[in-house]
């Protein structure tokens, strides 16, 4: 580890969640690399990522996978 970096569980944790009109969730990939990337180089521990897609109100509460993925970051925060 780079000297002056906290140890990955002392560092300050973050999650990404992306939301687009598209049926295709892959449309964001490029900001979910960005992401990753400015974590990896600020210290940041990225603890996951969430991409979900919606036409219309409350399609993402009825997202049984997105729920679950987001359940998963509560337990690791």
């Amino acid at each position: 580890m780079a000297e002056g970096l906290s140890s990955k569980d002392e560092r300050k944790r973050i999650g990404l969640i992306t939301l687009c009109g598209d049926s295709n969730v892959s449309t964001a990939d490029p900001i979910v690399h960005s992401f990753k990337s400015t974590c990896q180089f600020s210290g940041l521990n990225l603890i996951g990522v969430v991409q979900a897609s919606a036409s219309t109100k409350g399609e993402i509460a009825k997202n049984e996978e997105s729920r679950n993925k987001l359940m998963i970051w509560e337990e690791k925060a």
